[in-house]
């Protein structure tokens, strides 16, 4: 059995370090004494080994709330965390079978995420927006654990409205080494004072690690000296996107600035995103301001440069221009302790997501409609497009049967909301017509381009032929051609009056019928094309 979880603390009293965090969690905790408070979420953020999920899991111990727990080795896609973690959440209490039972029959449970900011990809798709549906409709407290608060934010930017943000720090090195102390004692090991000391300083704040080292080195052996802690290498320590920023800021040492690019796992136009948002809060000189900008721009360029020739060594200059470069753009140092923001730009870009991605898809459909570039058709025909579906409801319902708008597409253009009466009743149109437009083009009765406007054509009305035919025959008129004048023995001139007066008559009933026609299409049209305007 590995010793992390032999000697797991049982207790929040137990937790090695972050006393304040500690307070924190359990302060939040005890808010729940009240009912659900305001934020029902927490995320504990911090680096690895600092003793999170072990706080987690002793404050469901503490206040005696069973636990439910999904980590990274768990399916943790949509319908994964909705049949657990959802259902968990919705009701009181979760049974040691499985089954969920009401409040009336037990206490509340602990919802645990962990490594929340992991949670990306085709096998998690769908997690994240679960996961923030859960803690808008939960009844249950809800603890999120992550490393990386930028990355968890950055997949899901309400989480930083909707929990308490809690953060654990490294655990220092005399901590650690007291911890060894306890365990070495308790597994009957005698180490060397210098051995774990050396142990500790390796974990760089790591407690897990060390313990882990501690338990490989100590394997087979009943003593461990100096020279068996010897094989043990400095553990590769990753850093956050704020202590980056903070480092970069901070110091004007150029190889500490430089350092931070080797430990931090991110492209480097994330890094100049953020230097870029933080560099005016921390350097109120316009001198020094104006020097880190200019590091900051060329930078840019060489990144362009880079993505545009495939030149990558070209990150090197600019990995020093943002690094090295701003940090020593400074005359003086600035004893200010701003908070480090998100970049606006990556902010903006997230909420807009949907809206640009419904743009470029209506875009795309105008364009190969009007055998134009998409460009063409965002810049300009979009906004036409959208003047013209406020003033004319015929050509709003044919334009939306034939580019087959979707709800988005449909709102952009009437510039509403999806779910509004008047784009709700457009696609309802659009559909009606499309339904009706086999008929019209099969019997040759209309086209695409007047079918909006004029409306279906309507069948012949019952008896009216029928009618037409009496009338002809109480005047006489008969199918075959007309006898000559001659033969009939009346003047020439009589009888094409009479072809005349037929003429006018039979003209005058086809003026009635098409009126007629004209009446009831005009009806038909009111009726489909009445979505509020």
């Amino acid at each position: 059995m590995e010793w992390n979880e032999r000697h797991r603390p049982r207790t929040l009293a137990d937790v090695a370090g972050n006393s304040k965090a500690i307070q924190a969690l359990e302060a939040w905790a005890r808010s729940w004494d009240r009912g659900p408070p305001k934020r029902r979420a927490v995320i504990l953020v911090g680096p690895p080994g600092c003793g999170k999920t072990v706080a987690a899991h002793a404050l469901g111990a503490d206040m005696g709330w069973e636990v439910i727990e999904l980590n990274a080795s768990d399916n943790r896609d949509a319908a994964s965390i909705t049949r657990v973690a959802t259902a968990g959440a919705l009701n009181q209490t979760f049974m040691a079978g499985g089954e969920f039972t009401r409040s009336a029959e037990g206490g509340r449970k602990l919802i645990i995420l962990d490594e929340a900011d992991n949670i990306h990809g085709r096998e998690d798709k769908g997690g994240i927006r679960a996961i923030v549906d859960t803690i808008r409709r939960t009844q249950q407290p809800v603890v999120l654990i992550a490393n990386d608060l930028y990355e968890l934010t950055r997949l899901a930017s309400a989480l930083k409205t909707l929990c308490e943000v809690i953060k654990f720090q490294s655990i220092q090195s005399r901590t650690v080494r007291s911890v060894l102390q306890r365990i070495s004692a308790a597994e009957r090991l005698e180490v060397e004072e210098d051995a774990l000391t050396q142990i500790a300083e390796r974990a760089s704040g790591d407690l897990r690690s060390a313990v882990n080292d501690l338990q490989a080195v100590a394997l087979g052996r009943t003593f461990v000296g100096v020279k068996d802690v010897g094989a043990v290498g400095k553990r590769d320590v990753r850093t956050t996107m704020f202590e980056a920023v903070r480092t970069i800021l901070k110091t004007d040492n150029c190889l500490a600035a430089r350092r931070v690019t080797t430990e931090l796992d991110e492209e480097p136009e994330f890094l100049l995103l953020w230097l870029s948002e933080n560099v005016p809060e921390e350097y109120r000189g316009l001198v020094d301001l104006a020097r880190a900008m200019e590091c900051l721009a060329r930078a840019d360029l060489f990144l362009a440069r880079a993505r545009r020739t495939k030149n990558y060594r070209l990150w090197a200059y600019a990995s020093d221009l943002m690094t090295a470069g701003v940090a020593t753009a400074k005359d003086r140092e600035y004893r200010l302790a701003p908070r480090y923001r998100f970049p606006l730009w990556l902010a903006t870009m997230g909420r807009t997501r949907a809206l640009r991605a419904t743009m470029s898809s209506l875009s795309s459909k105008i364009a190969l409609e009007c055998h134009t570039s998409t460009g063409i058709a965002r810049e300009e025909l979009v906004p036409m497009y959208q003047h013209l579906f406020s003033l004319d409801g015929a050509f709003a319902v044919h334009q939306a049967a034939v580019l087959e708008l979707d709800e988005q597409e449909a709102a952009m253009l009437l510039e509403d909301r999806a779910e509004s009466t008047r784009v709700q009743q457009l696609l309802e149109a659009a559909a009606s017509r499309e339904t009706g437009r086999t008929q019209v083009e099969t019997y040759g009765l209309g086209s695409t381009s007047t079918f909006g406007r004029a409306g279906p054509a309507k069948p012949p009305v019952k008896g009216k032929g029928k009618d037409k035919d009496k009338d002809k025959e109480k005047t006489g008129a008969e199918e075959a051609p007309p006898a000559p004048a001659e033969a009939a023995g009346r003047p020439a001139s009589e009888g094409a009056d009479k072809d005349t007066v037929d003429d006018g008559a039979e003209g005058g009933d086809k003026e009635d019928g098409a009126k007629e026609d004209a009446d009831e299409g005009a009806e038909h049209q009111r009726s489909l094309l009445d979505f509020g305007h």
